[in-house]
């Protein structure tokens, strides 16, 4: 099976099961290829009892050639197919274990879906099923779920696992569920989903236990839920106690006098036949009567049988980058810490990428902090380790700790590969001082190592970590406040989880150009065109080209940087329909009309008829129209999708505009990044608003069009004044809000009024001139979003680009351009609307930035200038590079010119890099 784009929809009644329904059951196991043994022989017991089931194996790792699917009694499809978002990142942060439990409730959706199944039984691969299984398949006409609990009778002795072992696991065993097309399936599958996307690890200690303890919570929850208790089904060590197993003269097995269904292998190895399972030390094959152990050798004989000698050697596809270097649980532990929804690093295993995670890990935090972000990962991971080197953050601290790292390659602790850097910085500070002498030598003695400690609790890690200053204290508080938030307080919307895979990125990775070759061919032959059919090599690009907003200044920037690099282009404005002020003339310089064959549209989607209205259908005529948008929330508006039908493919200015709009797309979308150059008034200073030389400036520049509560100008002042005090407020600081229109909400504009008031703030309302508002930026210390949303967050990067630390939430468009080096990010929770703001509604949600961290930034910057200035430093030297109107100008008319040339046989002007 192949992936289609996106989750087919689902129309029939979901709370139904009438004739004329589907009445296809599948049978369905994960594995990667190291357990392909264990698959066929499962899927074999079930071909010979069944030859009317479909059967279904959902590999978590690649093919490479190692067996054919075409010759397996099985359908293969490949967890990276299933459209879970962020892949490459959901492979990395998840060990192999977890990884194949966090993918169940997308495949089971995804089979549902593209199979239209009216039954789905999952089976863990190690099981095998000896009889057939119309008890389960009859209980699914009447029940949504089946599930089979891990204990019918309770332990009676003191061996593991016992009951306390069974509640930190999980009620319910998961080798096994049941499901049927009825009921809440859906809405079961996509709660489970939202939880496994960040919360599938196997850390009993945070009661958590991968799929598993998840669905403790399903009875409780979704009706329909049948607890299965025949002693005959899902036989395994667990339950050994309670089942006695027996086989008569004919090789039949049974339980308790019924005819056995189906037996879990749980944690049985042909590597250690000797051992029932390792999960357990309750039974040896000596405590086992015969049946168990002849059930046992003819399972083993059964994987010799399917190759499991030869799979068991197979390597895995994520467990390694493509160089060979290998992916630890520290490394994966540090991925999840420092992002843990990938919006950081989409793709960790990129290690080509400028700003790609594997380099970041492996070297050290800063100057000062000569420790990578692995190896403080590795820190918090070994609680012997933190009594060992207690005083971590001074020098001799970081220097013994860094004499213990440097070995652990030794022990298969991390891969050698980052251990160099702390090698190299260990043999330089040798060359200059004495080294202190290590507590502890390379692989400390077994006396050394105690049991297992509780991590501290949060409030104790606060007080540990907030005493320490410097840029430890900045990015690794982050790492206990969650820097990102898991899903929001209910299911996100379905398609949440379908990301439509029919996007292009016109700046991959922000760093290679990528010419797309996704434009339809040529079908139309430039000869016979009727004469009014533009055939001209150029893009006219029609938006609002004098207004002072956001998408007018995108579609300045676009002209300006394809008029770097010599693209052929006209301007169309449709400033009549504009909300804002319409004075910006740096545009005016270019020529306009509408004579070229490409029309990029630089209007939001919700205004695309009546911009149609306004130039009229002749202007799209015979043309390969573009509308370049964007959107704030993570759930494009669906009154919207018919402005897809006006295009032939839609830009996006980032990624997470990108992932909403291709969810429902039928057209390509396009990631183009906004190009910048920033122009400023170098006759402007700060005594023209007001401040002094010697004050902290804060700034917030925003237009109240944009729907104030997602701004959240509320929350900037709440920083601010948990920041200063108010002494200081009066004097030494100031903060400074730009706003544009908030005359038209006087509801807000007294309320923000009253609150600048109250901390000497600056409120700025008038409209100012592009050049004068970026000298007012530049003359700031810190620019301050605590937005809720931003589909891309213009403002800062504007900053950024002029060297200002940029303090922000940590969410949607921003974090294009954002991360940990170059800007200050605030942590936030996903939160649904709690009513309407138009036009956004309570089915969308977005970020409630952590205004304490906020403030916390706010104060590390004010009384840390040095580093605050080489933070701003960094941000300015990534914008430039990657912004610029060259570099984004030449990508853009590189995609546009393979547009002109496959759709209309027209070969554009060699294009020049200015």
């Amino acid at each position: 099976m192949t992936r289609q784009p996106g989750l087919a929809s689902d129309t029939s009644d979901d709370n139904s099961h009438n004739a004329g329904e589907p009445t296809t059951t599948v049978i369905v196991t994960i594995i990667s290829k190291n357990y392909l043994a264990a698959a066929r022989t499962l899927m074999q017991s079930v071909r010979q009892l069944h030859d009317d089931v479909v059967l279904m194996v959902g590999l978590v790792d690649t093919i490479d050639d190692r067996f054919s699917p075409a010759d397996e009694v099985f359908d293969v499809v490949l967890a990276s197919d299933l459209g879970i978002p962020r892949w490459e990142h959901f492979a990395m942060k998840y060990n192999i274990t977890e990884l194949n439990t966090a993918i169940k409730p997308f495949l089971l959706e995804y089979l549902f879906e593209h199979l239209h199944a009216a039954r789905l039984i999952y089976f863990d691969p190690d099981i095998v099923v000896y009889q057939r299984l119309d008890e389960l398949l009859a209980l699914l006409d009447d029940y949504t779920f089946i599930l089979t609990p891990h204990l019918l009778a309770p332990y009676e002795d003191d061996r593991h696992p016992g009951e306390y072992d069974i509640l930190r696991a999980g009620t319910y065993n998961l080798g096994f569920i049941a499901i049927s097309r009825q009921g809440a399936w859906r809405q079961m599958l996509h709660w489970w989903q939202n939880h496994l996307y960040s919360k599938c690890f196997a850390d009993t200690d945070a009661g958590l236990f991968t799929d598993q303890r998840w669905i403790d919570l399903l009875p409780g929850l979704f009706e329909g839920v049948y607890v299965l208790r025949n002693p005959a089904h899902n036989v395994a060590y667990w339950n050994f106690t309670a089942r006695s197993l027996r086989v008569d003269n004919d090789g039949v097995y049974s339980v308790d006098e019924v005819p056995l269904v189906f037996f879990h292998f749980s944690g049985y190895s042909i590597e250690r036949p000797d051992i029932v399972s390792k999960h357990q030390n309750r039974f040896t094959f000596s405590d086992l009567n015969d049946a168990y152990n002849q059930i046992f050798e003819e399972y083993r004989q059964l994987l010799l049988d399917n190759g499991a000698l030869e799979v068991a050697g197979w390597p895995y596809a994520y467990g390694t980058f493509a160089d060979g270097v290998k992916i630890t649980a520290a490394l994966r532990r540090c991925l999840r810490e420092y992002d843990l929804e990938g919006y950081i690093w989409p793709n960790p295993f990129d290690i080509q990428q400028e700003y790609n995670f594997r380099d970041w890990a492996r070297f050290a935090m800063s100057e000062d902090i000569h420790i990578s972000p692995l190896g403080l990962t590795l820190y918090r991971m070994l609680p012997y380790i933190r009594r060992l080197f207690p005083d971590i953050l001074s020098e001799d601290g970081q220097l013994q700790f860094l004499g213990w790292f440097a070995g652990q390659h030794k022990e298969g602790v991390i891969d050698p590969y980052f251990v160099e850097p702390a090698r190299t910085y260990l043999d330089e500070a040798s060359q200059h001082r004495a080294m202190p002498p290590s507590p502890v030598s390379i692989g400390p003695p077994r006396a050394l190592l105690p049991p297992p400690q509780p991590e501290r609790t949060l409030p104790e890690k606060i007080q540990y970590y907030a005493i320490h200053p410097g840029n430890f204290w900045r990015v690794v508080f982050y790492k206990f406040y969650r820097l990102y938030a898991p899903e929001p307080s209910r299911r996100k919307p379905n398609a949440e989880v379908a990301v439509e895979p029919v996007t292009v990125d016109i700046i991959h990775d922000l760093e290679n150009p990528l010419v797309p070759n996704d434009v339809p061919e040529l079908d139309i032959d430039p000869d016979t065109l009727p004469d009014e059919t533009p055939a001209a090599s150029g893009v006219n690009i029609i938006g609002y080209l004098q207004s002072e907003m956001g998408i007018g200044e995108v579609a300045r920037e676009i002209a300006h940087a394809l008029d770097t690099v010599q693209f052929p282009i006209n301007l169309h404005s449709v400033d009549e329909h504009s909300p804002a002020r319409i004075e910006d003339r740096s545009a005016a310089v270019y020529e306009t009309g509408t004579r070229y064959s490409v029309n990029l549209f630089c209007v939001n989607a919700d205004m695309t008829f009546p911009t149609r209205d306004l130039v009229g259908l002749t202007t799209y005529t015979r043309r390969y129209n573009i509308g370049y948008w964007f959107w704030e929330t993570a759930r494009f508006p669906e009154e919207w999708l018919p402005a897809l039908d006006v295009y032939d493919e839609v830009w996006v200015g980032s990624r997470f505009v990108q992932e909403a709009v291709a969810k429902q797309a039928t057209v390509p979308v396009v990631r183009v990044p906004v190009p910048l150059q920033v122009t400023v008034d170098e006759t402007v200073a700060r005594s023209d608003f007001g401040l002094h030389d010697d004050q902290f400036v804060v700034l917030y520049v925003f237009d109240a069009n944009s729907v104030i509560e997602r701004k959240n100008p509320y929350g900037v002042i709440e920083a601010f004044k948990r920041a200063f005090l108010p002494h200081e407020q009066r004097r030494r600081v100031r903060l400074v809000m730009k706003v544009n229109n908030l005359a038209k909400y006087p509801e807000h504009n007294h309320e923000i009024m009253s609150l600048m008031d109250e901390i000497n703030g600056v409120l700025i309302t008038d409209y100012l001139d592009r050049p004068v508002l970026n000298a007012l930026i530049g003359l700031c210390d810190v620019y301050v979003s605590l937005h809720r949303s931003e589909g891309y967050g213009l403002t800062m990067k504007e900053a950024m680009v002029l060297g200002k630390p940029v303090i922000a939430t940590a969410y949607s468009g921003n974090m294009d351009f954002m991360h940990p080096d170059n800007s200050y990010l605030v942590p936030y929770e996903l939160k649904y609307l709690e009513r309407e703001y138009p036009p956004y509604t309570p089915a969308d949600y977005w970020a409630e930035p952590d205004v304490a961290t906020a403030a916390e930034h706010l104060r590390y910057v004010y009384e840390n200038p040095d580093d605050a200035a080489a933070v701003g430093a960094m941000a300015a030297r990534s914008i430039q590079t990657h912004y610029n109107h060259p570099r984004t100008g030449r990508a853009i008319a590189e995609r546009l010119q393979t547009i002109l040339e496959k759709r209309f046989g027209l070969m554009p002007d060699n294009i020049s890099v200015g």
